[in-house]
C-alpha cells in the first residue's frame, strides 16, 4: 500500500507543478426550457484546476456549488434546486495579439442534485421540498465558456445547457436546465 501510495503521489507532484487553481463564483439566470417558465436568478461557486496541454490548450476539471431554477408561469410557482457541478472543460487561449488573454472553453458536465424545493408565490408557506429518485437527481449536459484573463482575475460568461429532462411532477422529462452565468474567479 506504502508503494501506491509513493507512487500516486510521485505522478501527481508534476501535475501540480504545471496546473492552475481558480476560486470562482458569480450570479446567473437560469429556466427551464419547454417549461413555461421564465428567468430565475441563480449563483454558483467553487474551484477549477487547469492544466496545461501545450502554450494554447489546456483542460479544466472543476467541481461547483450551484444553485439554479426556474418561475413557472402558468402555476406561479418558484422552482430551487441545489446542484454540485462537476464540469471537464477544454480550454482554448489566445496566447499573442490584441486579444491575448480571451479564452474559448466547451465541454459536458455531470451534476448531482443534492436539494430542490418548490414554493407558491402568494407568500404562504406551502414550500414543498422535493423528493428526488434517481433519474430526475443527476442532470447531464454541456457547457460553453468565454473568459478574459488580468493578470490573475479572470472575468467570465458561460452557459450551460441540460441535455436530461427534468420534472418531478407532470412525467414530461422535456423540460431542460438553461442557464447564462457571469462570474470572477481568482487564479493561484
Amino acid at each position: 500500500m506504502k508503494k501506491i501510495f509513493s507512487l500516486y503521489l510521485f505522478l501527481l507532484i508534476p501535475v501540480c507543478l504545471f496546473s492552475q487553481i481558480e476560486v470562482r463564483g458569480g450570479l446567473g439566470s437560469s429556466t427551464l426550457t419547454n417549461y413555461l417558465a421564465s428567468n430565475r436568478l441563480s449563483y454558483h461557486f467553487g474551484v477549477m484546476y487547469g492544466f496545461n496541454i501545450n502554450d494554447n490548450f489546456s483542460m479544466e476539471p472543476g467541481l461547483l456549488f450551484s444553485k439554479e431554477g426556474a418561475h413557472h408561469a402558468q402555476y406561479f410557482y418558484n422552482l430551487s434546486l441545489s446542484y454540485i457541478e462537476l464540469p471537464v472543460l477544454a480550454k482554448y487561449t489566445i496566447s499573442n495579439g490584441f486579444i491575448k488573454g480571451l479564452s474559448l472553453k466547451t465541454g459536458p458536465y455531470i451534476a448531482y442534485a443534492i436539494s430542490g424545493s418548490r414554493d407558491n408565490e402568494s407568500g404562504s408557506s406551502d414550500k414543498q421540498n422535493i423528493k428526488f429518485d434517481a433519474e430526475n437527481r443527476i442532470d447531464l449536459g454541456m457547457q460553453f465558456e468565454v473568459s478574459y484573463r488580468i493578470k490573475k482575475i479572470n472575468i467570465y460568461t458561460n452557459y450551460k445547457k441540460g441535455l436530461r429532462g427534468y420534472d418531478n411532477y407532470y412525467e414530461d422529462r422535456s423540460a431542460k436546465i438553461s442557464n447564462l452565468r457571469f462570474g470572477v474567479g481568482y487564479i493561484f
